[in-house]
């Protein structure tokens, strides 16, 4: 049945559920949950109150839990339709729903883009004595990104993700981390870099000295990419106060930053520093230290490296044309242009 559905022949895999409901066999949640899938998948939506309250009377006296794999069988399949279709079923079937329920609803709004019904949703839990559990927090602060709702953003991410009447406390600070991580990464994955420096100038001082990892190196490099020097300045200060856990991207932002600010030899310095410890570097470092060693002048050393690069990480050539010309044209000097040191990339980049 399971092949049959990863095939998408779902008229065969509800051929086998009916074939095992015929031989009475016990069926367990993951053919039910097929089931439900292969129906509404195959456009027979009047199966699936059917299969669903065989599910749900299986599952006794688990159907609630029953109904909760459900919901996120069909979330993860990416069929929002279907999540509609069984909170319409649980009416009739008469499932009792819990705030775990609504959670699942409102991710599947919020999945797929209906900021509206996700805020209906996070307002229905709210007006019934519940809050938003980290999950449903990041959700929400997701699709408000998604959909370009920066207001809606900017209210998220104040204190009054939290409830009102709480204590500021672990729990708040910890889930106000959870939507500010959550928007520089919605963000930061479409390189919307002005959003995401946006983003860290609302950040309280207290989760700034949290960043790390990923979100670390995503604030870092979306100030390196700001069209203001002072703002490119900023990364620069960024990344010396968490240096001591900087990872490649963040490396690669401070060196974007230091090359963007013509600071060259500062950028062939920090990537040196990579390779003393042990941090391999990645596609944004191996252009922006092409890109220094030709603005220094040393050009044979630049085409030594793009060369190595393209040997070793198998990197078209090409993505570094148009970034040079742009560079040499953008920042084009007079006179004598000062030697560089040499700066040669690592065998083999882990």
């Amino acid at each position: 049945m399971a092949k049959c559905y990863k095939t998408k022949n779902f008229d065969a895999a509800l051929k086998v559920f009916a074939s095992v409901q015929r031989a009475n066999w016990s069926a367990g949640n993951f053919l039910y949950t097929t089931a439900l899938l292969a129906a509404h998948g195959s456009g027979k939506r009047e199966q699936v109150p059917e299969i669903l309250e065989r599910m749900l009377k299986a599952a006794k006296p688990y159907a609630s839990r029953a109904f909760q794999v459900a919901l996120s069988a069909a979330i993860k399949s990416r069929q929002h339709g279907l999540v509609l279709d069984l909170m319409e079923c649980s009416k009739t079937l008469d499932v009792k729903l819990t705030s775990e329920h609504d959670h699942f609803v409102l991710r599947s709004y919020a999945a797929v883009g209906d900021v509206d019904a996700a805020l209906g949703t996070r307002d229905a839990l709210q007006q019934k004595g519940f809050e938003l559990t980290d999950d449903g927090v990041h959700w929400i602060v997701h699709c408000a990104c998604r959909t370009d709702h920066w207001d809606l953003v900017e209210g998220l991410l104040t204190p009054s993700v939290a409830s009102a009447d709480q204590e500021e406390g672990a729990v708040s600070e910890a889930t106000r981390e959870i939507a500010f991580n959550t928007a520089i990464a919605a963000y930061g994955n479409k390189e919307r870099w002005a959003k995401v420096v946006d983003v860290y100038d609302m950040m309280p001082e207290s989760l700034r000295s949290e960043l790390k990892g990923w979100h670390l190196g995503a604030v870092v490099m979306a100030h390196a990419r700001a069209e203001s020097k002072e703002v490119k300045l900023r990364a620069l200060e960024i990344f010396h106060e968490h240096k001591h856990e900087a990872g490649e991207l963040t490396y690669g932002g401070a060196i974007t930053a230091l090359l963007e600010t013509e600071q060259f030899d500062e950028a062939l310095a920090l990537a040196e520093d990579m390779e003393q410890k042990d941090i391999a570097w990645g596609e944004n470092v191996y252009q922006a230290i092409t890109l220094a060693l030709f603005r220094r002048g040393t050009t044979e050393d630049a085409v030594q490296l793009l060369e190595e690069t393209v040997r070793s990480m198998g990197i078209e050539p090409n993505g570094y044309l148009n970034i040079i010309r742009f560079y040499t044209d953008r920042h084009a000097h007079l006179g004598v242009v000062q030697p560089a040191p040499t700066v040669s990339a690592p065998c083999k980049p882990n």
